[in-house]
């Protein structure tokens, strides 16, 4: 099944799959390089970085995120443009 996904150049930013409970989005997180950076940082709400720390994975975590309104796209879009910031420097 086709996975629609955003890239910045060769990185995936995110993926969304089309589960029969709903939408729900996947941003990978780096242990070593973006999970540092979101655990300390001002652009991410509190939501998120809880997200993030409570997500497991040995080098690489997948972070999600559920879709059921317009509302949940906000804490997705917070880690999506740290997550761009960090592609594009």
């Amino acid at each position: 099944e086709w996975t629609p996904a955003v890239y910045v150049g060769a990185r995936q930013l995110f993926h969304v799959h089309n589960f029969r409970s709903g939408l729900r989005a996947t941003v990978f997180v780096g242990v070593s390089s973006l999970e540092p950076v979101a655990l300390h940082s001002d652009e991410v709400s509190p939501a998120v970085r809880e997200n993030v720390a409570a997500t497991s994975g040995r080098t690489m975590k997948q972070v999600k995120f559920p879709l059921d309104s317009v509302e949940d796209l906000e804490p997705l879009m917070e880690l999506v443009r740290l997550k761009w910031l960090l592609e594009v420097d």
